[in-house]
C-alpha cells in the first residue's frame, strides 16, 4: 500500500475491515496491487487497482460493488462514499462517489481528510481506528502471569551449613596467627617454634576429621534451636472471642 495515496490507504484499510466476511484477503490484494489510472470523476474519484495475476484465486468470489466506508475530503461539506470493485473476488478499482458535491477542484493524491468511518445495518457511523483494531501482539501474553510478586514477609533463605563451617574455619585460621603474634612478641618465643605450632594447628583444622566434626557440630545448632521454639502456626481461638455474624449474614449463608 506504499504507492497509494494516504487518502487511498487509509480507505482501502477500513474497507478491508468493513469486508472482512465477504473478502477476507482484500488486505492482502490491496498489499500486493499497483494503482493503475487515476480519475476525478467532478463528482468523486475513480482508482484502478491491478493485483499480481499470480496471486491465487479468492475463496469467495463476489461480483458488484461493495463497501461502506466514507470519509470527509477537503473543504467538502458531506462526506465521500467509496466502494470498491470485485470481479470473481479479485479487486479491480475503488470508486469514490461525492453525492452529488462537486469534486473538480480537489487533488485526491494531496487533499486532507479526516473521519474515516463506515456505516453498519442501522445506519450509525462507526469510526475507523486502525490502532485500536490492531491484534494484540504475542509478547504481551508472555509477560502475563499470576504469580505474586515477592513481598518483604517472605523469609530469607537460611545460610547453608557449608557456608557456616567456612566462616568458622576462616575465624579460627584467624585466631592461630593472632596466637602466633602473641607468642612471638609477648612471649617471646621462637619465630621457628612459634611457626611450626602454628602450621600444625593449621594441617590440624585443614584435616578432613576436623571438617567433619565442625560440619556436624553445625548441623545439629539449627535442629535443636527447632525443637524449642513453640508453634503457633496453629494456635487456637476461644469460642467467646469470634466475633459473631449478623443476622443478615446468617440468613445469606
Amino acid at each position: 500500500m506504499a504507492r497509494l495515496t494516504p487518502l487511498e490507504t487509509a480507505v482501502m484499510g477500513a474497507m478491508a475491515w468493513d469486508l472482512g466476511d465477504l473478502a477476507p484477503d482484500l488486505a492482502g490484494q490491496v498489499e500486493e496491487s499497483l494503482p493503475g489510472v487515476r480519475r476525478n470523476t467532478g463528482a468523486g474519484l475513480y482508482t484502478e487497482l491491478i493485483v499480481d495475476r499470480h496471486r491465487p484465486a479468492p475463496a469467495q468470489r463476489a461480483n458488484g460493488l461493495f463497501g461502506t466506508v466514507h470519509a470527509m475530503v477537503g473543504d467538502l461539506a458531506e462526506p465521500i462514499g467509496f466502494q470498491v470493485e470485485l470481479r470473481d473476488g479479485r479487486l479491480l478499482a475503488l470508486h469514490g462517489q461525492s453525492y452529488g458535491q462537486d469534486t473538480r477542484h480537489i487533488d485526491f493524491g494531496a487533499a486532507p481528510f479526516e473521519d474515516v468511518f463506515i456505516v453498519d445495518d442501522q445506519g450509525e457511523s462507526i469510526p475507523y481506528d486502525p490502532v485500536a483494531l490492531m491484534p494484540e501482539s504475542p509478547l504481551l501474553a508472555l509477560q502475563r502471569h499470576d504469580d505474586p510478586l515477592p513481598g518483604n514477609d517472605e523469609p530469607e533463605p537460611p545460610m547453608s551449613v557449608t557456608g557456616s563451617a567456612n566462616v568458622a574455619l576462616t575465624i579460627a585460621y584467624a585466631l592461630i596467627g593472632v596466637a602466633m603474634l602473641i607468642g612471638v612478641f609477648v612471649l617471646r618465643m621462637s619465630w621457628v617454634f612459634t611457626l611450626v605450632l602454628g602450621g600444625w594447628a593449621m594441617k590440624l583444622l585443614a584435616s578432613k576429621r576436623v571438617r567433619q566434626w565442625l560440619q556436624a557440630t553445625l548441623n545439629r545448632a539449627p535442629a535443636s534451636m527447632g525443637n524449642v521454639t513453640s508453634d503457633t502456626s496453629h494456635s487456637s481461638t476461644p469460642l467467646s472471642t469470634l466475633n459473631r455474624p449478623s443476622r443478615r449474614a446468617r440468613a445469606v449463608r
